[in-house]
């Protein structure tokens, strides 16, 4: 099949035409390299997703990347309450990171295991602090950095999980 521009979905180099984003990603290694977090935010259909698919395959082969699409994984309903949130962030992490069991080390495979673990048997004190705590352990296990990417996140913008009500 012949190459085409894409102009509704992400672009896959092996079906469209794309730009070289070649020195984007090195620039975005970068950040990653120094441990440091960043923002791609433009208007729909600018290539945001198709980048951050393209920055996992360039990172593979030293980091662990975990790539969540909040749109996809996470329902308005998970947003309802810190632990329901953290109980479906939990449970889509595991999933993904399962996908890296065939090149994970066996201490890292034992804190995911660790997390599913948590998420069957003690769902209802699971909480951001605890699964803060669950994702710093699997980072300390882990033979290399892990590279946490979230796409869609504003898709969790104004949930309640997110918002802090102040008092006076």
């Amino acid at each position: 099949m012949a190459k085409f521009f894409n102009i509704t979905a992400d672009c896959k180099p092996n079906l469209h035409y794309m730009v070289d984003i070649s020195p984007r990603l090195a620039a975005m290694k970068e950040y990653v390299e120094r441990g440091e977090y960043f923002t791609i935010n433009r208007a729909r259909q600018y290539g945001k997703t198709t980048t951050l698919r393209a920055l996992k395959e360039y990172l593979r082969n030293e980091y662990y990347v975990i790539s969540m699409d909040f749109q996809m994984q996470m329902s308005y309903a998970k947003y309802r309450s810190e632990n329901a949130f953290s109980v479906a962030f939990a449970k889509a992490f595991v999933r993904l990171a399962k996908d890296l069991n065939p090149v994970m080390n066996s201490e890292m495979e034992r804190a995911v295991w660790s997390l599913c673990r948590a998420v069957r048997e003690a769902r209802e004190e699971l909480e951001l602090v605890e699964l803060f705590q669950y994702l710093s352990d699997i980072c300390k296990e882990a033979d290399r950095p892990l590279v946490l990417m979230i796409d869609e996140i504003d898709s969790a913008a104004n949930n309640r999980c997110f918002l802090i009500s102040y008092h006076s």
